[in-house]
């Protein structure tokens, strides 16, 4: 057994694989984010699609890896988010030995965002640690009113976001995200959400990016108001507690998120993981 780069040619084997370690999702769904993958910009001398573990000549083991731009980090930063890890269940007693390898840089901050309960004892043994420990479900457009004004729907180029900002909005508008520019301390605000379902069946939308929790916040009545114009009541948030909008609840436990590396995550944060490019 020996475990190595995922490379272009094991895009059938993984798919395989993957479906049968997340049999909710279609090959379909698979292909896409394995070619999503393939178009990624990632850093020198790191892996483009994740790393495979392989027992004569088959892969039997997967752990993709999605690359945030540089350009959407400080600089001298790297950041990688593993992602649909799965093992066959004759070689699980290795699957540990996967994850060690593809997260053992020290310079890089690797992010698990949807790690199972089963896996979390493996993941804080290998030196992950919580950066956020449950979530809260909001009704924004419930919330006491700021002074934060309205919010627009973003537009490339025209909304007085700084170039690395307008670039992250950009390209998460292509994946299908929702969009939004506020103000907050006098400038602009961006924020992403993407679609989802609360109990699989009301309507809502989960928090991809923001530069800080209290731009949310301030903002939150009129993203509300933009959301709800949309369909959407409630919105789904990281948080390691109770948020101050007056119409939410904290589940503790809920979808922990956890780290490992310099730089310690915030809330408010998952461009470029998997739930935007995935659809996680």
């Amino acid at each position: 057994m020996k475990i190595r780069p995922i490379e272009a040619a094991d895009e059938d084997q993984v798919v395989s694989l993957l479906v049968e370690g997340f049999p909710s999702r279609t090959r379909d769904y698979w292909r896409i984010a394995f070619n999503r993958l393939a178009t990624q910009a990632v850093p020198s001398g790191q892996m483009q699609f994740g790393g495979a573990m392989e027992e004569a000549g088959k892969l039997v083991g997967v752990l993709l890896v999605i690359w945030t731009p540089s350009s959407a980090l400080p600089a001298g930063q790297m950041r990688a988010n593993l992602s649909s890890w799965y093992v066959k269940p004759a070689f699980r007693s290795f699957a540990a030995m996967l994850l060690a390898k593809m997260s053992r840089s020290a310079a890089i901050t690797y992010l698990n965002v949807s790690a199972a309960a089963h896996t979390a004892e493996i993941c804080t043994a290998l030196g992950f640690k919580k950066y956020s420990s449950g979530q809260s479900v909001s009704v924004p457009i419930l919330s006491y009113s700021r002074s934060g004004g309205g919010v627009l729907d973003y537009r490339a180029g025209v909304s007085g976001l700084k170039p690395d900002l307008d670039n992250v909005m950009l390209k998460h508008v292509e994946m299908g995200c929702l969009a939004y520019v506020g103000q907050y301390n006098g400038q602009p605000s961006p924020f992403l959400f993407v679609r989802r379902r609360v109990q699989g069946i009301v309507p809502a939308a989960q928090l991809v990016f923001c530069e800080n929790i209290e731009a949310f916040l301030h903002c939150a009545p009129a993203l509300g108001r933009a959301l709800f114009k949309k369909g959407v009541l409630f919105v789904i948030s990281d948080s390691s507690g109770p948020i101050p909008i007056r119409a939410s609840l904290y589940f503790d436990g809920k979808v922990p998120k956890y780290y490992k590396g310099p730089d310690v995550p915030r809330h408010g944060d998952l461009s470029f993981t998997e739930i935007p490019v995935f659809g996680i």
